[in-house]
């Protein structure tokens, strides 16, 4: 991460208010009792982090028994439909042949802001999206969000894995994409386009044109999200979509995974104060020119993870990689 994008910045101190040594002392005096309260909240923050990982494994077989009825694995009982406010629908007919709960991660992330980002061509390679699971990598702080697919026409993959890693402060490092291993001719996240190029007339010679065939990146899910497959221009531009991509997977983890039958039912919202579009921020950093006569306040800014970029891990499914 380049220098010039700490997450935190260091501000000059402001000592226009300090108006003789004995306020001074009494403004060091206040900066003893800080030191004691950032010692008191780091020890707290490592005893909730020892809570949340005692909690891992009473919320793993709740997710993998998700999994099982999603897939069609297993089918519910009597008494796994007690729930505390059941759902009606009308004028429903019985479909023997429907297995678990079809595309249901694919309607879960449609009712997201995640959506923004969701192209007509992501959409039948997420029909196969089965599950995503959170990760607890190790002993670490570090985490992954594991997104699992069946047998599909696009790639190989069963596992499709966004790894974030922490330093021990739990600032943000990097975030880790599993590579797509495409079929023969099934990677719609690029497409070839022909360009033609014209060369300028020299003495006696009159203009040229010539066309060649280029491989573009098709900005969608998978292609911008799941696994980019484009490398940034600058260090600055690395840092910024990494931080989009942060944001994502912090909300998926947090709000969308815990709450994902809510999502489901279109009765859950992961939107905030203050939020921003995913898509016009992944539209940026694909060099979208469209946009250039847009007034100057409309262009967004980069949002940084709160709290020094610390992750505030909720109910993580595994305590193991898998």
């Amino acid at each position: 991460m380049s220098e010039n994008n700490e997450i935190e910045m260091e501000l000059p101190f402001d000592t226009s208010a300090i108006t003789s040594t004995e306020v001074l002392d009494r403004v060091n005096a206040l900066l003893t009792l800080q030191d004691t309260q950032n010692e008191l909240t780091e020890q707290m923050e490592k005893e909730i982090l020892e809570i949340e990982k005692k909690y891992l494994k009473k919320f793993q077989p709740l997710a993998e028994k998700r999994f099982e009825i999603v897939s069609g694995k297993v089918e519910p009982t009597k008494e796994d439909q007690q729930c505390k406010a059941p759902i009606q629908v009308e004028n429903l007919k019985s479909n023997p042949t429907d297995k678990g709960i079809p595309k249901f991660w694919l309607h879960v992330l449609q009712n997201t802001e995640v959506k923004d980002i969701i192209e007509e061509c992501d959409i039948e390679a997420l029909e196969y999206l089965v599950d995503i699971k959170i990760v607890q990598v190790g002993d670490a702080q570090d985490y992954s969000l594991d997104f699992h697919f069946s047998e599909n026409p696009f790639f190989t993959n069963t596992v499709i894995s966004k790894t974030v890693k922490l330093e021990e402060d739990s600032e943000l490092n990097e975030i880790v994409s599993t590579p797509i291993n495409w079929k023969d001719g099934k990677n719609f996240t690029i497409q070839s386009k022909k360009k033609t190029v014209k060369s300028k007339p020299t003495k006696g010679k009159a203009a040229t044109t010539t066309s060649t065939t280029v491989q573009e990146v098709v900005p969608c899910f998978f292609s911008t999200f799941i696994s980019p497959n484009q490398e940034p221009t600058s260090d600055e531009e690395a840092d910024e979509i990494m931080y989009i991509q942060y944001q994502i997977i912090a909300k998926l983890k947090d709000v969308v995974i815990p709450e994902a039958v809510n999502f489901f039912l279109g009765r859950a919202s992961d939107a905030e104060e203050n939020d921003y579009d995913f898509g016009e921020d992944f539209d940026d950093e694909e060099g979208e020119d469209d946009e250039d006569e847009d007034d100057d306040e409309d262009e967004q800014t980069i949002k940084k993870p709160s709290g020094k970029g610390k992750a505030q891990p909720q109910q993580p499914q595994d305590c193991k990689q898998q």
